[in-house]
């Protein structure tokens, strides 16, 4: 029983971590891009809040900015789960000695890394308003598909997740 206790704080306090590393990714993205950066929360407790953090930034001026910005947390929580990643390659018995704590680390960053949804219609917004329709501007409209489609992903991806941990502490439960 007190593995599913473990595995909710552990679980709890990655995610906690990712959603700040979420946020640090658009702040990245904003200072590499140019975009001044207004103000940020890395991490909301007020439970009646719309979001676990948020960065307000001035509007990017280009697409390549509001891409960037937007997808800004794959690199930064992308790049803690792939250290995770060399890590347990480098030292294999953690993998088979803790695989229930480093599932609930892997969980908890998972979840951060995709861009909310606010995110992904900040770059539709983007392409909507500042883009017009043309063969010169075909590829941008091809991103839009894929934002559209990084919408649907990140959604179901958190769902998954959020399924695939109660799974587990199920199971935990009646294995006790």
């Amino acid at each position: 029983m007190i593995e599913i206790y473990l595995f909710l704080l552990v679980s709890g306090i990655s995610f906690v971590l990712g959603t700040i590393l979420h946020e640090l990714g658009h702040v990245l993205f904003c200072h590499l891009t140019g975009v001044e950066v207004i103000g940020v929360s890395y991490f909301n407790l007020d439970e009646d809040a719309e979001a676990d953090g948020f960065v307000i930034h001035e509007p990017p001026q280009t697409f390549l900015q509001s891409l960037l910005i937007t997808i800004g947390p794959f690199f930064t929580v992308g790049g803690v789960l792939l250290l995770i990643v060399i890590f347990l390659i480098n030292n294999p018995q953690w993998l088979f000695s803790d695989s229930f704590l480093i599932m609930a680390i892997v969980m908890g960053f998972g979840i951060s890394m995709f861009p909310s949804t606010h995110d992904v219609n900040n770059l539709i917004e983007f392409i909507t308003t500042n883009c017009k329709f043309s063969i010169r501007n075909l590829h941008i409209w091809l991103f839009f598909l894929f934002a559209y489609l990084l919408k649907i992903c990140s959604y179901f991806y958190v769902k998954l997740m959020i399924f695939i941990a109660g799974f587990i502490v199920l199971i935990s439960m009646f294995s006790v």
